[in-house]
């Protein structure tokens, strides 16, 4: 309709009324600007139903318009749609389920830029837990398939310092696939202010677990355990535990970097990127070590993020990369 027929008709309208002496009708619909072009809307200001485009983003804009400036696609109410305004929320609603991010959340979410061909050392991961799948805590970002089927409770959730994090409530328990029995390093963000289980000096397989891959018995095994307030690290035949010397249960962030060498029984912990303590431990490939390694068995009640299992020792300098979020 163009501008001229509008007044046209808008004159009918109230002499109608005025002579019949019935109240003005509400003309608002035919007084608005009818340009879809530069509304996004197919004939009014939001598309064929409100101010959400029929088929474009919600919020103001029509087909035409970006996801980011009006949220996601679809039609929605007035209000501007789920997630063009809305940004990043720190809970599970904005967390993956099987789909890809939406690129404006996403890209400001700590860590969110790492891909498994951009993560440092992507040759040597192994397996890479990233917490982001609201459905599959366990799912492996990595490029080996290494996903956790097995596990229950831990909720996946996006935390403002640390980006994805697994939730573990002193209940939940994750198991992650053995995909390291030689030499190798673990990586992980841990945020805590509860202490483990276990008896100060007893065995790692007693201690809150955080990768136990205990397998009973004096065996190949080993596995690593929070008692009191200190990571421990344990490898079986025989059966030795060290403790390290930070305590981590101050309700901060601290990273922790594990590597073992199984040619000369070498483990060193790192906190911070910072050497904490090493120790010789046997030697050889841990052949009996369980099939999964777990996670929040006896009761962990900590946030985790970034989870890494690489297949080598890393240098001192690497763990450092690693915590810098490389």
């Amino acid at each position: 309709m163009t501008q001229h027929s509008k007044t046209t008709l808008l004159s009918l309208c109230l002499s109608a009324a005025l002579a019949t002496g019935c109240d003005v009708p509400d003309l608002a619909p035919l007084n608005r600007d009818a340009s879809s072009a530069n509304s996004g809307g197919s004939a009014n200001s939001g598309g064929s139903a409100n101010s959400g485009g029929s088929s474009g983003a919600t919020g103001g804009g029509g087909s035409s318009n970006p996801a980011g400036t009006g949220g996601s696609a679809g039609m929605a109410s007035s209000s501007g749609g789920s997630a063009g305004s809305s940004g990043m929320t720190n809970d599970a609603s904005s967390l993956e389920t099987g789909a890809p991010q939406d690129a404006a959340v996403d890209q400001a979410i700590v860590g969110s830029n790492l891909t498994n061909d951009s993560i440092f050392d992507a040759v040597d991961l192994v397996a890479w837990y990233r917490f982001i799948d609201a459905n599959l805590p366990g799912t492996d970002s990595g490029k080996h398939g290494n996903n956790s089927f097995i596990g229950h409770d831990v909720a996946p959730t996006i935390d403002p310092t640390r980006g994805y994090t697994g939730v573990f409530n002193g209940s939940a328990e994750q198991f992650f696939p053995t995909s390291v029995r030689d030499s190798f390093t673990f990586t992980f963000w841990i945020k805590t202010s509860t202490p483990g289980m276990g008896t100060a000096g007893g065995p790692w397989y007693e201690g809150t677990a955080l990768l136990d891959g205990e397998a009973g018995g004096v065996t190949t095994d080993y596995g690593v355990a929070l008692i009191g307030s200190n990571i421990v690290v344990g490898v079986g035949s025989p059966d030795t535990t060290f403790v390290t010397t930070k305590t981590i249960t101050d309700g901060a962030w601290h990273h922790v970097g594990i590597t073992r060498d199984t040619t000369s029984g070498d483990v060193i912990v790192y906190f911070d990127g910072t050497l904490d303590s090493q120790k010789t431990l046997a030697t050889g490939t841990r052949t009996a070590a369980s099939m999964n390694l777990s996670m929040g068995t006896r009761g962990l009640n900590a946030s985790i993020s970034d989870l890494r299992f690489y297949g080598k020792v890393l240098s001192a300098a690497d763990v450092v990369k690693v915590s810098q979020g490389m």
